[in-house]
């Protein structure tokens, strides 16, 4: 019987904090990652100003580690997903994105680097649940719109209308010349035709000239004046938006920290407590985010490892350890117009493999080595 992702999830278990997630979330997100195969990726959103024990989860698929083949058995094993689901519309317009993705030299082969599933847990997940789809593009890649509109085609061919069409061309043209839309995501099940675009490579007083370029309904000045002092406590600010035949009222402004895990720690406890303090995070939640900093190694528990992981190590001969990261992956603050501000945490465990140095005498990190994501 192949391994899932369960497998994963509960390595993760004991650092995710009961504050986080309440054990019915943990059964459903298991019940979510038993249909999935063991990404070597993945994350989790939280609500930093809710008391409400509650995340979404956020596998990642790639074609690298081989969990897109996994997920629909495109590959030479049979599909983690289950047949049931495989026959929803929505797993099925998956089915064809990812067949598409895989050919070698294809335009999403070349474009997209992955993509992430998101699964909304307000409530128990249906029998078939339904994820919203991400497709993330090659960092390389400034000039995304062919790979959006290709992708798009895939996922919901004429479920799109023409109008949401005009509108993301639009958002498009009218980008800051610096500035890349490095994610396009389909909310299957929000029931909503909207888009959600992610965009990199601006300032904010940038990405509020192209709010008003676009014809976004809000006021770019109150935006500013609710966002304060945030832009200052973080190295990149990237901007979300949903766009469909209208643009949406609620924006997202996403502030990452671009450091490694040890000396980012004291700038993620520094933002945090700001957004305590305005009153937009709880003292706990803050406690419970930053506690889930670290990483996990192969030897310190060898039974629960992955089996696969375990085997490429094995092969390695002592050259090479798995590791998992955890880490903070970024600050999502929601602006609607008419109400308060909204902070989300994105919790990330991430693969990589350490090889023995024998210059160093020891381990280093590489993210070359065979199967690191």
């Amino acid at each position: 019987m192949h391994e899932s992702m369960e497998v994963n999830l509960r390595l993760v278990d004991s650092h995710l904090d009961v504050r986080l997630a309440s054990e019915a979330v943990r059964e459903d997100m298991r019940r979510i990652a038993r249909m999935l195969p063991p990404v070597l990726g993945f994350q989790f959103e939280c609500r930093l100003g809710s008391p409400a024990s509650r995340v979404d989860l956020l596998p990642r698929l790639l074609l690298t580690d081989g969990s897109c083949d996994a997920l629909l058995g495109l590959g030479d094993t049979p599909p983690t997903l289950p047949e049931v689901a495989r026959d929803h519309p929505t797993w099925r317009a998956l089915g064809d994105f990812c067949r598409e993705w895989r050919k070698p030299g294809g335009a999403l082969n070349t474009g997209v680097m992955d993509v992430f599933l998101e699964f909304d847990l307000d409530h128990p997940p249906p029998e078939v649940p339904e994820p919203c789809v991400f497709m993330d593009f090659a960092r390389p890649v400034r000039q995304t719109r062919e790979f959006a509109e290709r992708g798009l085609d895939l996922l919901l061919g004429d479920r799109l209308p023409a109008s949401t069409r005009r509108r993301l061309a639009a958002c498009y043209e009218a980008l800051p010349p610096e500035a890349r839309i490095y994610s396009v995501g389909v909310m299957f099940p929000r029931g909503t035709s909207a888009l959600r675009l992610c965009l990199s490579g601006a300032s904010l007083p940038r990405w509020l000239s192209y709010l008003e370029r676009i014809g976004w309904p809000g006021q770019p000045g109150e935006v500013e004046a609710a966002l304060g002092r945030l832009p200052e406590l973080a190295d990149q600010l990237s901007l979300d938006i949903d766009v469909g035949e209208t643009l949406g009222e609620k924006v997202g402004f996403e502030f990452a920290i671009q450091a490694p895990i040890g000396s980012s720690q004291p700038r993620w406890e520094t933002l945090l407590g700001h957004l305590v303090e305005r009153g937009l995070g709880l003292p706990d939640k803050r406690e419970a985010i930053l506690a889930w900093v670290g990483h996990m190694q192969q030897r310190s528990q060898p039974e629960s490892w992955p089996k696969e992981l375990s085997r490429i190590a094995r092969e390695l001969n002592g050259r090479g350890l798995s590791l998992f990261l955890r880490r903070l992956s970024h600050l999502k603050v929601v602006h609607q117009p008419g109400r308060p501000l909204e902070a989300k945490v994105y919790l990330e465990t991430l693969h990589r493999w350490l090889h023995y140095s024998d210059a160093q005498q020891g381990y280093v990190l590489d993210d070359d080595a065979p199967r690191g994501v």
